[in-house]
């Protein structure tokens, strides 16, 4: 249970942390999902965008969630080509400064578990930012 425990402190000063970035400041954080026989790794920003909103962008390289990412079609190869990085905006400051959100985000990292996956982090914890769809 000392693993809780640092969980706890780490939840509590990291919400702190983000209380305390200013207007255009931002802070990239380790991101992903452990599993008990897999992980995967994601780099998160999240960023102050000013009065009282905040983005959170994910950094994914694949494989597992890119389908949630907008792609385009390469009309030279006829190929499809996919966004590293998706963006969520408009989210309101007591989002991201309730710890809730960090909790199950950093969850999925630090107890792995079956249930920790792409689906997971992409249909039920970004949507919960701005209460909107994936991409609008």
């Amino acid at each position: 249970k000392n693993l809780d425990a640092l969980f706890l402190n780490f939840i509590n000063t990291f919400v702190n942390m983000v209380g305390n970035l200013q207007t255009e400041q931002q802070v990239v954080l380790p991101g992903g999902w452990q599993q008990p026989n897999k992980a995967h790794l994601c780099l998160y920003i999240l960023r102050n965008t000013g009065s009282g909103k905040f983005s959170f962008s994910v950094i994914n390289t694949g494989p597992d969630g890119l389908e949630y990412h907008p792609s385009n079609f390469d009309s030279t190869t006829g190929r499809q080509t996919k966004q590293l990085c998706m963006t969520m905006w408009d989210i309101p400051a007591e989002r991201v400064l309730d710890s809730t959100f960090w909790v199950l985000l950093f969850r999925m990292q630090v107890y792995p578990s079956k249930k920790n996956d792409a689906a997971f982090l992409y249909t039920k914890l970004l949507t919960s930012l701005n209460s909107r769809p994936l991409l609008s």
